[in-house]
């Protein structure tokens, strides 16, 4: 194998380790999946949570360094590529990457069964709520989920987040005017923001305040029917696999 091939390969692997170590809007670091494939942890905390210090940066940081000795070591014997092409020439490799595993994250979320065809655009949402002697006076929340699928999808919505999960507080269902879990859908394809109020909706669970209240994203969404529940996570593209 001549020097430029040598160049070649070692410019690819930095670039592919150097991804493996990015999260993305659509998916976890990559390297976080190809470490729980052979059974390690991608973070110290406990196995799922992923939080504590992020393991695969560890990993996969030391093949990127030696990597990068390579690419030095043959970058210094390749003539007639400036440093720019070289810095563009990786920019693009890692975009394509990520353009590759954007789709493929896409289309797996396409081919899901029922609701986990469903993401959580996290980006336009926010919950508002006040209690005055532990009775709700004003609510207020809206959230956008997206349908990757072509079938229709029916389902019930309950507000939910770690934190509550943690202190036991029950998470916050949305009922109908006649008592009932209301019901939402999405048509093939589809995006829409849905919007919940005390005029519209009957709201139970959640955290009582004597006199108080809360403002701000909701964390987590739990969508279920009669034949299945997920959870979603804000800025998570795949549903969550929560013990309970």
């Amino acid at each position: 194998m001549d020097t430029k091939k040598k160049f070649n390969l070692a410019m690819f692997f930095l670039a592919l380790t150097f991804y493996m170590m990015i999260d993305t809007t659509y998916h976890r670091a990559l390297g976080d999946y190809i470490l729980e494939f052979f059974g390690l942890k991608s973070w110290t905390g406990t196995f799922g949570t992923y939080s504590g210090f992020h393991l695969t940066i560890l990993y996969f940081g030391i093949l990127f360094f030696i990597c990068l000795y390579f690419y030095r070591k043959y970058s210094d014997q390749v003539e007639n590529i400036t440093s720019l092409k070289k810095f563009i020439a990786f920019v693009l490799l890692v975009t394509l990457m990520a353009i590759m595993s954007t789709s493929s994250a896409k289309f797996i979320k396409s081919r899901s069964d029922g609701l986990k065809s469903i993401a959580y655009v996290s980006e336009d949402n926010e919950l508002e709520y006040r209690s005055i002697d532990k009775e709700l006076t004003t609510f207020s929340a809206y959230f956008t989920l997206e349908n990757y699928s072509d079938v229709k999808q029916k389902f019930h919505v309950s507000i939910d987040s770690p934190w509550s999960r943690k202190e036991n507080i029950p998470p916050i269902d949305i009922y109908n005017l006649e008592g009932e879990p209301a019901n939402f859908s999405l048509e093939g394809k589809e995006e829409k923001t849905f919007q919940i109020n005390l005029d519209d909706y009957v709201i139970k669970g959640g955290r009582k305040y004597e006199n108080g209240g809360f403002k701000g994203d909701i964390d987590e969404l739990m969508l279920y029917n009669a034949y299945e529940k997920i959870y979603l996570k804000e800025g998570k593209f795949f549903h969550l696999k929560i013990r309970e």
